[in-house]
């Protein structure tokens, strides 16, 4: 980065503006004092004192005591630099550089950066280095770079010691060298520079050059952070999140997410979303969620693209809308998001913000599924299994049921104890049914757990455990599952396991008959009766 405008005033001038602040407060005193000086000065360069003309030209530019008039500057500074004024030449060539009061030129502003360099200005030097590296007016070349890089930060030039360590960290020009590169990075950052703050700390918290030290990572990105550094406020914020090396604080993550966020990081916008959604760090809001979301996703944040769908999907943080859903999913797909991909399908599938077609549904599943989504797998295989956009095929439901389950899908590992229950695809193998079911139930797959639940209590494939069919059954019943509860209801009718319980066996029926099942209903009203005459047997003398 091109070094900025180099203000250079002899040291007994700069007190006397010093003193002329501290008495003459008011802006219209000040300007009175400029124009003193600018009428000292314009004598003093008229008969071609140099440093006159440099000041001169410094007042031009600013429009102190004068009106600003870059032309004016342009003129005193070349004036100056004619007679080898080294802060003249420089200035002149960041005019020429930045195309102030003349039209951009590089060669001229690398001519006159070199005659500055030769006199040892530091600026000059990085500023030249700067021009090599990045081919500007001059054939792109990383040595020369390094050269004038290593002139200016040897004179303590905070802007070069940080585009030296740059070099050594990219490898550009010289061997890659992390651990010269920490070397100037912290040379750059004990001056104050945020950008070799940030990155040092960087490396701190990766061991690039530098032992791994958490502690001292969160030290330089903090003083980076402080000074404004977005991506340094942003992973001092991860590391407070995650509780990276230091003490996970959310509120604290939260102030530095905010911060970035507001400075335009969308990654911290993405944070925000995401502590807003959850109440981290923040009491938990789902409009600032879908708010902060947004904002990420309309700068093509894909993940964010992606929850921003899911959103509008469930009707978080805004009203349901399932045509925006999809269109988010779409944005987030086209950039090959994966769930996104799979959750079109979904879409498709159940014909939710569009007409449902399984042929489509079939489709993205496929698409996500070869990608290596276990929950596109699990879905191929039930669509494979079911002859939904495809023809029926058992074998290639069990293949991609066999994918998922192999990264752990609840789903389909109780789909492959079906499988193996009913002998679809595969010989029928009861023993390999449980063993499938009992990975799902694991995971906490309701219908796994009632599928053990009634093996146990048959005794297929294995001993009959009445125990073992009411812990299953109990778990699968209070996830839901209605005929885990008329089991249940069953096994404490009967005592089965356990002492018969009219009152449990009624409470659990009534949860079945409470979703509408009719046996259940029946079941509840014999059992209810029963209840009403034990009653009154008891009652009786």
């Amino acid at each position: 980065m091109i070094s900025c405008f180099k203000v250079i005033i002899r040291i007994t001038l700069l007190l006397l503006f010093i003193l002329g602040n501290l008495f003459f407060s008011t802006p219209s005193c000040a300007d009175k004092w400029d124009s003193y000086w600018a009428t000292r000065w314009q004598k003093k360069a008229d008969a071609g004192d140099s440093e006159a003309q440099f000041n001169l030209g410094l007042l031009y530019y600013e429009g102190s005591g004068v009106t600003q008039d870059f032309s004016l500057a342009l003129y005193w500074f070349m004036k100056a630099a004619q007679q080898g004024n080294p802060e003249a030449q420089f200035n002149l060539g960041l005019m020429y550089y930045e195309g102030q009061g003349v039209p951009q030129d590089y060669p001229l502003a690398q001519s006159w950066f070199e005659q500055a360099a030769k006199l040892g200005d530091a600026a000059a030097q990085c500023n030249l280095g700067v021009m090599f590296a990045e081919g500007q007016g001059v054939d792109q070349n990383y040595k020369i770079a390094k050269e004038w890089y290593e002139k200016a930060s040897n004179q303590g030039n905070a802007q070069a010691q940080w585009n030296l360590g740059v070099l050594y960290y990219k490898g550009q020009g010289v061997e890659q060298d992390l651990t010269l590169a920490s070397f100037w990075f912290e040379k750059a950052a004990e001056q104050g520079s945020p950008e070799a703050q940030f990155l040092l700390g960087f490396m701190y918290y990766e061991g690039q050059g530098v032992q791994q030290d958490y502690n001292i990572a969160n030290e330089w990105l903090l003083k980076a952070a402080l000074q404004g550094h977005v991506q340094a406020q942003f992973n001092l914020a991860l590391m407070l999140y995650k509780g990276t090396g230091i003490d996970q604080n959310y509120y604290l993550a939260f102030q530095w997410f905010e911060k970035a966020a507001t400075q335009g990081d969308i990654q911290s916008a993405l944070y925000l979303a995401l502590m807003y959604y959850e109440g981290k760090g923040v009491t938990q809001n789902l409009n600032e969620a879908f708010k902060w979301c947004r904002l990420a996703a309309e700068n093509g944040n894909v993940e964010a693209e992606f929850t921003l769908g899911f959103m509008y999907y469930e009707g978080q943080g805004t009203e349901q809308n399932y045509a925006e859903a999809l269109s988010w999913y779409q944005k987030a797909a086209d950039q090959d998001h994966v769930e996104a991909i799979y959750n079109i399908g979904l879409m498709y599938y159940e014909g939710k913000g569009v007409a449902q077609n399984y042929h489509e549904a079939f489709t993205y599943c496929e698409i996500a599924a070869e990608k290596g989504d276990p929950a596109a797998q699990a879905t191929l295989g039930f669509m494979y299994y079911n002859g939904q956009g495809t023809a029926k095929d058992y074998r290639k439901a069990l293949k991609w049921y066999e994918k998922a389950a192999d990264q752990n899908n609840a789903e389909a590992e109780f789909n492959l104890g079906v499988m193996h229950y009913e002998g679809k695809g595969v010989g029928q193998d009861f023993t390999e049914a449980l063993s499938w079911y009992e990975k799902a139930a694991q995971q906490g797959n309701s219908q796994a757990e009632f599928n053990l639940a009634l093996m146990y209590f048959e005794g297929q494939s294995v001993a009959q455990d009445y125990h073992k069919a009411l812990d299953w059954a109990e778990k699968a019943a209070t996830q839901g599952e209605i005929e885990a509860q008329l089991l249940l209801g069953y096994i404490y009718y009967e005592g089965l396991g356990t002492a018969k319980n009219l009152n449990k066996a009624i409470y659990w029926i009534e949860k079945a008959a409470k979703q509408g099942d009719p046996q259940a209903k029946t079941m509840l009203s014999e059992l209810r009766k029963q209840r009403r005459k034990n009653h009154h047997q008891t009652k009786s003398p």
